[in-house]
């Protein structure tokens, strides 16, 4: 529901709670939560710092998945502070990470990352693939955020190559998922995809509207 302060707080008592029992799984899980809703809160200090944390913990206790997951926060802080190259960067070394696991969430946001920072970084034949390989997962997922993120990308690449229909279809599909799940967030960039189709083939009064 993009409510991050209720995210930080609930993250936080999750990884106390982890430190508490003693299991470093939990606790890891805790910290990258609560690092993403700092980053999401544009408090980027904080969320990096928590990260690390995250990761100095998995040294002495191993797991690709969630150290592939670690590497996806780090790849939307990058994006986030406008440097798509090392968000590439760091979505192709999660991919990596994970190897032949499926993971199958994880893997699909990675590739999400991988595709909106090859798009900004002008290579759409490589963003293509990224994007065509996660909507192949995505019914094995069954995440309608996740399907709506996942659109979202495919719009911006529509978008980026001009291609309108492809952008309106994807921009429906994004729609369609996020007032499933009543993300007003989701809902609000689903109108501006349709917006920003509309308004590159002028017609402006449908851009107006979205």
């Amino acid at each position: 529901l993009a409510n991050w302060p209720c995210q930080r707080a609930a993250s936080t008592a999750a990884r106390m709670a982890g430190a508490l029992s003693k299991t470093p799984v939990l606790q890891v899980r805790g910290l990258i939560a609560e690092a993403r809703a700092y980053i999401s809160m544009q408090e980027f200090n904080q969320g990096e710092r928590l990260l690390g944390a995250a990761e100095h913990i998995l040294e002495g206790n191993p797991s690709p998945e969630l150290s592939a997951d670690i590497d996806l926060a780090y790849s939307s802080l990058s994006y986030m502070l406008d440097k798509p190259e090392l968000a590439a960067d760091y979505a192709a070394r999660g991919l990596h990470v994970l190897g032949l696991r499926p993971a199958l969430p994880i893997r699909v946001r990675l590739l999400r990352n991988q595709a909106n920072a090859l798009t900004k970084l002008g290579r759409p034949d490589e963003a293509r693939r990224s994007i065509d390989k996660g909507i192949e997962l995505l019914a094995a997922v069954q995440d309608p955020k996740l399907s709506a993120e996942l659109y979202l990308e495919d719009s911006r690449w529509a978008q980026a190559v001009g291609d309108n229909a492809a952008q309106v279809a994807s921009g429906e599909r994004v729609l369609a998922a996020a007032q499933e799940l009543t993300n007003n967030q989701l809902v609000g960039l689903g109108h501006e995809t349709l917006g920003l189709a509309a308004r590159a083939r002028g017609d402006h009064p449908t851009a107006w509207r979205e």
